[in-house]
């Protein structure tokens, strides 16, 4: 059994960064992904700045693209497509 290729996606991310940015895209307010996520909305920020960084972006709508691209990058690595 071959493992699956992990995401550009994954790689770029923690896994609480990708939460967080999944929550913003998905237009979900910071008070609301701070609560969902049991965190300070500080922390939050820190989260969402820091993936800024890792992916080279500046803005949450450049962030929602970037994310994206990577998902679907992904998918048609997974599928063949």
């Amino acid at each position: 059994m071959q493992p699956e290729p992990q995401s550009e996606l994954n790689r770029e991310l923690s896994p609480r960064m990708a939460e967080a940015l999944h929550l913003v895209c998905s237009g979900k307010t910071r008070k609301q992904i701070a609560i969902e996520m049991k965190i300070s909305q500080s922390t939050l920020r820190s989260y969402i700045y820091r993936a800024f960084d890792r992916l080279n972006v500046k803005t949450i709508p450049e962030a929602c693209v970037k994310i994206t691209k990577l998902q679907m990058s992904t998918y048609k690595q997974t599928t063949g497509e």
